[in-house]
């Protein structure tokens, strides 16, 4: 309740309840309500306790957080606990009051940051595997049958033949595509030289008074008419 009119020599004090959404915790004489805290979700918090007429709402985290600052047996503010990184183990899970904890794998173990230990790498001697991978903090190792590197080596010999096999057909294409370019390219030189050879003769024979249909020498002296 909150003071609504003060007393004076004829009347005495007249007080009034608190809206909804507004509260007061004490009979202090104050003239006004003050508003209940809102426990934002976007903040990390919910309701523990609803605000009512006399006392204040109170807060808690929401899952997955921790109370960064309390007071008055509520929650002032929130924080998301950590997230154990890959090569970390969870020590110590996060509460409501605490963040969660996160240690560092040893050498020969791994864990992928969700796990609450760390696991042992596997070692491939001892179920008749050959190690193909080392292990890190975070991943285990890698193993596989002996001689599986020769299956691989196996696959890829075929694989090199056949890249050969296509670049040497396609030289040669590109070889044949040069040679029949050169000589289409000399085809026409061939012929005129021909046809020159065919008007030199032509010529001599017209020099020579030889008839060009017959080769017969034609004599040019014309017979005197008496």
């Amino acid at each position: 309740m909150h003071v609504n009119r003060h007393c004076t020599e004829y009347t005495s004090t007249s007080c009034a309840l608190c809206t909804e959404g507004t509260f007061q915790d004490g009979g202090n004489g104050r003239e006004q309500c003050f508003p209940c805290k809102n426990c934002d979700a976007g903040l990390g918090l919910k309701v523990k306790k609803s605000c009512t007429s006399t006392s204040d709402a109170l807060c808690e985290p929401l899952d997955g957080y921790f109370c960064s600052d309390s007071n008055r047996g509520g929650c002032m503010a929130a924080q998301r606990h950590t997230v154990c990184s890959p090569g970390q183990y969870i020590s110590q899970r996060g509460t409501a009051d605490k963040d969660t904890e996160c240690l560092q794998c040893t050498d020969g173990t791994f864990s992928d940051g969700v796990s609450s230990s760390c696991q042992n790498h596997t070692k491939g001697e001892s179920v008749g595997l050959k190690q193909i991978k080392p292990g890190n903090d975070s991943t285990d190792s890698e193993c596989g049958e002996h001689g599986s590197d020769r299956g691989h080596v196996a696959g890829i010999i075929p694989g090199i033949i056949l890249v050969m096999a296509l670049m040497s057909l396609i030289i040669a294409i590109i070889q044949r595509m040069k040679i029949r370019a050169f000589y289409s390219s000399q085809q026409p030189t061939v012929l005129s030289h021909e046809q020159d050879a065919k008007v030199d003769r032509q010529q001599e024979g017209r020099d020579g008074g030889e008839s060009p249909s017959t080769g017969k020498r034609v004599s040019t002296t014309e017979h005197q008419v008496e």
